[in-house]
């Protein structure tokens, strides 16, 4: 979210968030406290995996759309090798 934040050069709009939120690993409402945790963290200039220490549901979302994204990141390599 930071890249977007950046770019708006503030935190005044709305986004829509529904695979981040709704494919959490703990559920819908462990994945909306995580996106509020990330929010959080950006506004308090932490970074991300740092305040997701002591923030048990932003470090669930973390490891699992890294290891999502890291996944899909080898399949499209391997993809363009063949």
């Amino acid at each position: 979210m930071k890249p977007f934040i950046d770019v708006m050069e503030n935190i005044d709009f709305i986004t829509t968030m529904g695979a981040g939120c709704h494919a959490h690993p703990g559920g819908t409402q462990k994945g909306a406290t995580a996106l509020v945790q990330s929010c959080e963290a950006f506004i308090k200039g932490i970074d991300i995996h740092e305040y997701a220490k002591d923030h048990e549901e932003l470090g669930q979302a973390i490891e699992f759309f890294e290891k999502k994204e890291n996944k899909d990141l080898r399949h499209a390599a391997r993809r363009e090798s063949n």
